[in-house]
């Protein structure tokens, strides 16, 4: 499996845009709400993906640059967002996106920070944003402790899974290194999923370090996987409680 942080999803695009958790309405709303963003407000999104994010901006009246370097991920975006005017796509870096300075109202970043360059990712953050402008950090996590720990269980080597070039190995930058200071604001938006054997198994391969299907270990990945849900779910489905977590606030 590639190290390349690019091209790590190249062969999960697919599995990215059907399986993933989707971000609470919730914190869309509070997110322009916080903001002050009106109608047409242009927004940058980093990392942005096969377009999880780019959506709800969209419904919310916002225009978005969907900012995403890997080809597979951003032709799927490009294919779910084709109807909205509003969208532009573009091939490029969070470090070097090729905006003009100031442009933008705010930048927004979903689940891709981990695997950005710190320093010159928030250089080009600054030099984008226009004098006021807002930095939007947003995640989804589970809050079901004991599933948590079952799936970290099995994201090991002997089930196939990539340790040395997975998100747990990249370096913990604090959210404050990317607003200037501890100014910003952390809120929780509380919802649940009720996933399917395929659509729990579905979101497992959709993660870069998992083993893709074919692989030497993937049947026994898929066997761990399986127990576990056959442990936990009820009735063929197993509930899950999530957190859409958003960082925001203005960037110094």
């Amino acid at each position: 499996m590639t190290t390349d942080s690019v091209q790590r999803f190249s062969t999960k695009a697919h599995l990215y845009a059907r399986y993933r958790w989707e971000f609470a309405p919730a914190s869309i709303d509070a997110l322009v709400r916080i903001a002050g963003l009106r109608r047409n407000a242009l927004v940058a999104d980093i990392g942005s993906g096969t377009g999880a994010l780019c959506l709800p901006l969209l419904r919310a009246g916002m225009r978005v640059l969907g900012i995403e370097p890997n080809a597979e991920m951003r032709q799927l975006a490009e294919d779910q967002l084709a109807g909205f005017s509003t969208f532009t796509s573009i091939d490029a870096l969070s470090n070097a996106t090729g905006l003009a300075d100031g442009s933008v109202e705010l930048v927004t970043v979903g689940r891709a920070l981990h695997w950005l360059p710190a320093e010159s990712t928030r250089r080009e953050f600054r030099r984008i944003l226009a004098s006021g402008g807002w930095l939007a950090i947003l995640g989804v996590s589970c809050s079901d402790e004991a599933l948590t720990a079952a799936t970290r269980s099995i994201q090991r080597e002997v089930y196939g899974w990539d340790v040395a070039g997975g998100k747990v190995s990249q370096p913990e930058i604090p959210f404050s290194f990317y607003f200037g200071g501890g100014h910003f604001q952390d809120l929780h938006f509380p919802a649940s999923v009720l996933e399917t054997w395929t659509e729990f198994f579905g979101r497992l391969l959709s993660i870069s370090s998992a083993p893709d299907p074919g692989s030497e270990l993937h049947p026994r990945f898929e066997s761990a996987a399986r127990a576990i849900f056959d442990q936990l779910s009820v009735n063929g489905s197993l509930t899950i409680p999530l957190s859409t977590d958003l960082s925001i606030g203005q960037v110094l």
